[in-house]
């Protein structure tokens, strides 16, 4: 699913607000694409980070765990719902 596909489901049923005041986000799939490599130390780390939370399994796929991430004063915080 695009997420164009994703906002029209949402417009269809007209909560496509929500998206915006809930800051929602939407698993596309794409997520292991955007990371660094996990052979580098920064990819391990955030991976090794994301797997605990169940935001990845172990073979770098998405889980499809729903999960609230939340940055404050420029800290990224990431748990799992």
């Amino acid at each position: 699913m695009a997420e164009s596909e994703a906002l029209a489901y949402l417009e269809k049923r007209g909560i496509a607000g929500a998206v915006e005041h809930f800051k929602l986000g939407f698993a596309n799939r794409t997520l292991g694409l955007r990371l660094p490599e996990k052979n580098r130390e920064a990819g391990e780390a955030i991976r090794s980070r994301l797997q605990s939370v169940g935001v990845i399994r172990e073979s770098g796929h998405e889980s499809g765990q729903r999960v609230r991430i939340n940055v404050e004063h420029g800290r990224l915080t990431i748990t799992a719902e």
